[in-house]
């Protein structure tokens, strides 16, 4: 994942009496119709407020954040069928904050000290990346590569609130039929709260050098197969397995599977940020009844 690909593409010239030389206009001026004909434009506002008043670890302390945000996400269509780019601005301002704000994780805390004072709002390209694609739903490739965001993908997610956390670097996705298999290799990371590139980092503040993560899913008529595998470098490893089949128009069942591996960095914090000594595992069974727009849920964990 580390390196780069190069795709050469060679056309082969045969000329042959009388003379003649070829005409791609027409087909340089479908790609480019087809590039922005494509795109799309989307503005998005964005108005948060989160209020906590804690009576027992900090009795009296309130924790208090409001903000407004504007978001313009471009997608763009893809030129020769194949290559594009996309790209997501956001400005956030602050309408209001309490000490202790920073636990709300809406607006930028400059001071590192959670006072109001340093309650700030931020502007941000939270995505820029280049993509490319090949084949079509059936069989086909995507692949990104620059600041993105990666919502449930491999064991990754993104936090939505006044704007999304976006990782650098690579990921890829290989699509054959019902079959899908996603990957990742990611090395920085935009918070939802902040404008600054961060590198990734344990609970003990040693850099992790990069996440790997993948996913393979096989997804039918009446149901989903998903294993998903990631590795923090040296700090943690995880694994996710989820299922559902539907038994019924009205009858679902489905589970999850959570697990974490403890590695050397991990290991070596002191217990009491551990959230876990080796491992941890959680499990999750659900059976879902739904009836017209009613849903009702059985789940034990």
């Amino acid at each position: 994942m580390r390196g780069r690909t190069c795709i050469l593409l060679f056309i082969p010239l045969i000329l042959q009496p009388p003379l003649a030389w070829a005409d791609y206009s027409n087909a340089l001026s479908l790609s480019d119709n087809a590039f922005l004909h494509d795109s799309q434009l989307d503005f998005r506002l964005r108005n948060q407020w989160k209020y906590l008043k804690e009576n027992e670890a900090q009795p009296k302390a309130v924790h208090n954040a409001w903000g407004q945000a504007a978001s313009l996400n471009f997608r763009s269509g893809y030129l020769w069928d194949w290559l594009g780019f996309d790209a997501t601005y956001t400005r956030a301002i602050r309408l209001g904050a309490s000490d202790n704000f920073a636990s709300r994780g809406l607006l930028y805390d400059s001071g590192g000290n959670r006072h109001k004072a340093d309650a700030h709002g931020f502007s941000k390209f939270g995505q820029r990346y280049v993509k490319v694609k090949l084949g079509d739903e059936q069989a086909g490739f995507e692949a990104k590569a620059g600041w993105q965001e990666l919502k449930n993908f491999g064991v990754l997610t993104t936090t939505n609130r006044l704007s999304r956390n976006s990782y650098s670097r690579y990921s890829g996705a290989l699509n054959w039929q019902n079959v899908r298999l996603d990957l990742a290799y990611v090395t920085k990371a935009l918070r939802h709260d902040s404008p600054d590139s961060l590198a990734l980092q344990t609970k003990d503040r040693r850099t992790i050098a990069a996440i790997y993560t993948g996913a393979l899913s096989y997804k039918g008529d009446r149901g989903r197969l998903a294993y998903a595998f990631g590795e923090a470098e040296a700090y943690q490893r995880r694994h996710v397995i989820e299922a559902s089949y539907a038994l019924s128009p009205h009858w679902r069942l489905s589970s999850q599977i959570y697990g974490s591996q403890a590695l050397e960095n991990y290991k070596s914090m002191a217990v009491s940020k551990r959230s876990f000594d080796d491992h941890a595992w959680h499990y999750v069974g659900e059976a879902d009844w739904i009836n017209n727009r009613w849903t009702q849920k059985f789940a034990a964990a």
